[in-house]
């Protein structure tokens, strides 16, 4: 089975990806070498089909981005990183439901700084 792309270029930037498991992954988005986002998605497998009278075998595919939002997340700014790293720690615990909730992180941002 094709996996997802270790790194891949799409509408100007950068991807590489940082991290994965069964169940989810987290890229970083660079633009002139800066990591300026880091993107989270969920892993779905598509199963084998036919495209334009061409067989495509079963695969991992990237969320489209009607899908954005439900299978991936894109998270800038200075709290990126632990967003990011919250909302791919909650797709590894397999809970259905909200994503976690960044106010807390914000606050204890705002205070530590």
């Amino acid at each position: 089975m094709k996996t997802l792309p270790l790194a891949f270029d799409k509408d100007h930037f950068a991807y590489a990806q940082i991290d994965r498991s069964p169940t989810a992954a987290i890229y970083s988005q660079s633009q002139d070498g800066k990591v300026v986002a880091y993107e989270v998605v969920r892993i779905r497998v598509k199963a084998a089909d036919e495209v334009m009278g061409r067989q495509v075998p079963e695969r991992e595919v990237y969320p489209s981005s009607r899908e954005w939002g439900t299978y991936g997340w894109t998270y800038s700014g200075h709290l990126a990183k632990e967003q990011a790293g919250a909302t791919y720690a909650w797709l590894n615990g397999g809970r259905e439901g909200e994503r976690p909730d960044y106010a807390d992180a914000v606050s204890r941002s705002t205070v530590a700084a």
